[in-house]
């Protein structure tokens, strides 16, 4: 039912899809790759592609390479493990190689090409299975460059269980066998009707549904290649939490206004726009993804400085809090008119917060 649907829509938008046939689509790719069942990545296929996107890599020291990314995945807390992860998929792994002459050189290598989309292996598969302290299944897993970013637990109505309960299974797993969720960008928890996706780590009141669309649209809106790539590089803060790292995904609209805001500044034609928000939608993680893709994407804007403006101290200190405690780095605040004045003039990109009423003459 709800799993084979799932498959084929993936298929649908670029997805490598086995176990459409209503077998147990693993089994291929775990034959393809020879994989161990307490493996959780792909590493032969992970091994061909690093070498394909990387000029450094070769077949000489790829296993070199693998063996040491392994030891990435060992992890005592499964935030921390996932937040380093984060920084090597997004900004590659250093890696110490050998030269012709003799010397070593410190190369940064590359998991997935961002830049040329149809350079990665998107596979998406039905039935992965996982033994380690115990053995998980989840019903559907994407990975990409056989690195496991999504991992999707499907229920059926009919049977009387609904995405609640998919909820309570993915956070048993992340439990189980944390080792799954360590390179894991979200999971899906669905049922025949609805479906809601949160952040590796993220409690069941976190899931949310990713537009009001009906369940194909919101399977190939959320989980096209594209969007898979550009919510991983551009979309992921980590914030320090009492309770330690929590890592946070965009809400729909969050992400689509942000991607209409950043075409406007590359388009460079309108100098002003307006959003429209309901209380309650996350303006504030609006704003900061915005900063954050327009200070760190060239393509968009070229050193910008970027202002964060509110209207009462008490906004102020709510946000200064906020970035204080988010992996966004280049940002400041502004203490005084005059200080405010000294940051315009110095022109140095990065965001600046500050209140409105900083502006008087």
């Amino acid at each position: 039912g709800v799993e084979r649907s799932l498959l084929s829509w993936l298929d649908g938008v670029g997805w490598e899809t086995h176990g459409q046939d209503g077998g147990r689509g693993a089994n291929v790719l775990d034959d393809t790759y020879e994989r161990q069942s307490h493996e959780v990545v792909y590493w032969d296929l992970l091994a061909e592609q690093v070498v394909a996107l990387n000029e450094d890599v070769t077949e000489d020291n790829v296993e070199k390479f693998v063996s040491s990314l392994k030891r990435d995945l060992d992890s005592e807390n499964l935030m921390d493990a996932n937040r380093a992860f984060h920084q090597l998929l997004t900004k590659g792994k250093t890696f110490s190689v050998q030269r012709p002459d003799g010397s070593t050189e410190t190369v940064y290598v590359d998991l997935i090409d961002y830049e040329n989309p149809e350079n990665n292996r998107f596979h998406a598969i039905n039935q992965f299975s996982v033994s380690r302290e115990t053995t998980i299944r989840p019903d559907v897993s994407l990975f990409v460059n056989g690195i496991p970013l999504v991992t999707m637990e499907l229920k059926s109505l009919a049977q009387d269980n609904d995405w609640h309960d998919a909820v309570s299974d993915l956070k048993d797993y992340e439990e189980d066998v944390p080792r799954l969720f360590v390179p894991g960008l979200f999971n899906i928890a669905a049922d025949t009707m609805e479906l809601r996706y949160g952040a590796v780590g993220a409690p069941k009141e976190f899931y949310e549904p990713w537009n009001d669309d009906e369940m194909r649209q919101a399977v190939t809106a959320l989980c096209n290649p594209e969007t898979i790539l550009d919510l991983l590089k551009h979309f992921v803060f980590f914030e320090r939490r009492a309770g330690g790292n929590a890592k946070i995904v965009p809400r729909y609209m969050q992400y689509y206004a942000v991607n209409r805001i950043l075409e406007r500044v590359r388009e460079g034609v309108q100098d002003r726009g307006l959003i429209w928000h309901t209380q309650g939608s996350g303006k504030s993680f609006t704003m900061l993804y915005a900063a954050q893709n327009l200070l760190s994407r060239p393509s968009v804007a070229r050193n910008p400085q970027v202002f964060v403006i509110v209207d009462t101290d008490k906004l102020n200190s709510q946000m200064r809090d906020q970035l204080a405690n988010l992996s966004l780095e280049q940002w400041t605040e502004a203490e005084s008119i005059n200080h405010l004045q000294r940051l315009i003039e110095e022109g140095q990109s990065q965001l600046v917060l500050t209140t409105i009423q900083k502006f008087e003459d």
